[in-house]
């Protein structure tokens, strides 16, 4: 068979007679990931409906076992520490809820940060 292009980086690799044109990518790791995110990312968007089922279902058991409450006031050391290191390794413009009910603006890699109280 004929050598195809990875359509993620542009490498020519050689198809394998037996895999009748199902391979999509050269197969390394990067482009196997983006592949895997694009075919996820297509489903999702011809269901819709299976993602709302889903997060229905999440919330709902969440609620009934308030497993994440209990272990939140049990351990608020290290609720506090993980919330200040997910600030500092923040995303630009990512909103995070501090104590007791300010709420931090994360701007950039400069670390600067806007409070609301």
């Amino acid at each position: 068979m004929a050598p195809e292009r990875c359509p993620y980086c542009g490498r020519w690799y050689a198809v394998h007679p037996r895999l009748w044109g199902r391979r999509k990518t050269c197969g390394d790791k990067k482009c196997r990931a983006e592949h895997k995110a694009e075919l996820n990312w297509k489903w999702r968007e011809e269901h819709p409906e299976a993602q709302r089922e889903r997060n229905k279902a999440v919330r709902e058991r969440r609620g009934r076992e308030r497993y994440w409450d209990e272990w939140r006031s049990k351990t608020p050391d290290y609720v506090k520490r993980n919330r200040e290191q997910t600030r500092e390794r923040g995303f630009p413009g990512t909103v995070y809820w501090g104590f007791p009910g300010t709420v931090y603006c994360f701007l950039g890699n400069s670390g600067d940060s806007i409070l609301f109280s």
